[in-house]
């Protein structure tokens, strides 16, 4: 019997856990065509949501759903190219309509194509620029989608890459100019960097600001992270109380990765029902399994910034530049302990939540607790 948690990969179907609202307000923001931003950490779902409020649109024949990743992109060329090719994809029914979309909307640049070996016939393309290449493809959504009577619901996924993509500020403002006037596509952007993701979007002097609905993802609620374990159990004939699952959400501090690996872990130990045996040795190996990511992030920080790490792993909550927290912790000064603070929330290790400081990471954060028991 497979799993019914999934970690590591793009969660969907019944796989996606909770987010109730935020299923509702992004299906209709693709429905009225509002142009949606997420933002939120490394790992909490970004992608797994657009996923799964595309599956709904995905029954209807006037609509196309179009996702690009733009992890791998280091170019402005590799932008162009890449977007138009997952395009094209993403509109045409065969190879056949693929070549001739090509020749239709793309007749300014000199494509050279290369026929792929997988059962779809699949293919890339690589662009020879030429005059207008870039209005082309940026235009080329659109173009299409109007041409064919749909809607395509474009996805970017690691839109924070164009920080470096655009440095000049160039690229964007031409994406913004040409992305705003375009009727036939609805845009969805996300991005986990959310220093430059939610400058490009707020700030008044930036190409992207109030470019549609930005929506800052949160930690998806405590009562549906426990239900959605619960029936993942029952659906698979074994079974969690309540109480286990609130434990599961609780100790992983709602962080959607770790609680599917958690509750995966814990299921995989369960023949009928789960008890204090079987949770305590899923924590315990669900940080084995990450033991080294743990390590490799812990060997990457100076000295202060671990000395920092011990306060909070031992329950310091505020009062960082004190004397009396500086000299215990060996922090050297308030000028020292506040660097530190600003390098471990840049390295996404500490975050600000109402309570205070708390690791980003909260299975990072039992293990700290433990090497320091």
């Amino acid at each position: 019997m497979n799993s019914p948690f999934v970690y590591g990969k793009i969660a969907t179907g019944n796989a996606f856990g909770s987010r109730k609202n935020d299923l509702k307000r992004l299906s209709g923001n693709f429905k009225n065509k509002v142009h949606t931003t997420l933002i939120a950490p490394r790992r909490w779902g970004k992608s797994s949501l657009m996923r799964k409020v595309s599956e709904e649109f995905l029954a209807f024949s006037y609509y196309r759903v179009c996702f690009v990743d733009l992890f791998k992109v280091r170019t402005e060329k590799e932008f162009y190219q890449y977007l138009a090719n997952e395009t094209i994809r993403a509109m045409a029914e065969n190879t056949d309509e693929r070549l001739d979309l090509t020749k239709k909307f793309l007749s300014g640049i000199s494509p050279q194509l290369s026929l792929g070996i997988t059962p779809d016939n699949e293919f890339d393309l690589q662009f020879e620029f030429s005059g207008k290449i870039n209005d082309e493809v940026l235009n080329l959504a659109n173009d299409i989608a109007k041409k064919k009577s749909l809607t395509l619901i474009l996805c970017i996924d690691n839109f924070q890459n164009m920080e470096s993509l655009a440095k000049s500020g160039s690229l964007l403002q031409r994406l913004r100019s040409g992305w705003e006037q375009h009727t036939n596509v609805v845009y969805c952007l996300s991005g986990s960097n959310r220093g430059f993701m939610k400058k490009l979007f707020t700030d008044p002097s930036m190409p992207f600001y109030k470019f549609g609905d930005l929506l800052m993802l949160e930690k998806p609620p405590a009562n549906e992270l426990a239900d959605f374990i619960c029936e993942r159990f029952s659906d698979t004939g074994k079974t969690i109380t309540k109480d286990y699952a609130e434990k599961i959400t609780l100790m992983m501090d709602r962080h959607p990765l770790y609680i599917q690996q958690l509750a995966h872990i814990a299921w995989e130990s369960t023949v009928t029902r789960v008890d204090d045996a079987i949770l305590n040795a899923a924590v315990e190996e669900l940080v084995s399994r990450n033991l080294l990511l743990f390590q490799k992030e812990f060997d990457g920080l100076s000295n202060i910034q671990v000395n920092f790490l011990k306060a909070i792993s031992q329950g310091v909550k505020d009062n960082f530049t004190s004397k009396e927290v500086i000299t215990k912790y060996g922090l050297n000064s308030s000028a020292s302990a506040l660097r530190a603070i600003e390098g471990l929330q840049t390295k996404e290790i500490l975050e600000h939540v109402p309570s205070g400081l708390a690791f980003a990471d909260p299975a990072f954060g039992i293990w700290l607790k433990q090497v320091w028991a």
